[in-house]
C-alpha cells in the first residue's frame, strides 16, 4: 500500500488525524488556543483536535478534517507566517524524513493498525 493514495479515503471518513509541524519565528498562545476553539476564514470554519507548542517557535497540529490549505489560512488570518510547515504522522503512520513526492509502501503492522483504526473489515 502507499501512503498517500491509500489512506486519505480512509482518515476523511474516520477517526484517523493527521498531525503536522509547523516552525516560525514566534507563534503566540493566543493562535493556540483560537486554533482548538475554532476560527472562523472568509467563511469556513476551522478547528483543530489538539495544538501545542513544542518550544516558541514551534507547534503541532491535530487535524480534524484537514481541509484545504486549513494550517495556512489560520496562520494568515493571525498574519503570522509560516517558515516550514511539514505532515508529522497521517493516523498511525510516522511520515519521518520521506521529501515531498515521496512514496513508499506501508508495512504489515501498519496496515493493521489502520485497518483497526478504521474499525472496518478488508
Amino acid at each position: 500500500m502507499i501512503v498517500n493514495k491509500k489512506i486519505n479515503h480512509w482518515y476523511n471518513a474516520k477517526n484517523i488525524h493527521t498531525i503536522a509541524g509547523i516552525k516560525n519565528q514566534n507563534i503566540p498562545d493566543e493562535l493556540v488556543s483560537a486554533f482548538e476553539k475554532g476560527v472562523r476564514v472568509e467563511g469556513v470554519y476551522y478547528r483543530a483536535k489538539k495544538v501545542w507548542k513544542t518550544d516558541e517557535r514551534k507547534l503541532h497540529v491535530v487535524l480534524l478534517e484537514g481541509k484545504n490549505r486549513e494550517i495556512r489560512n489560520v496562520f494568515k488570518n493571525f498574519e503570522i507566517p509560516i517558515r516550514s510547515l511539514i505532515r508529522v504522522r497521517i493516523g498511525p503512520v510516522k511520515i519521518n524524513q520521506m521529501t515531498p513526492g515521496q512514496f513508499r509502501e506501508l508495512t504489515s503492522e501498519e496496515v493493521s493498525s489502520l485497518k483497526k483504526a478504521c474499525a472496518q473489515k478488508f
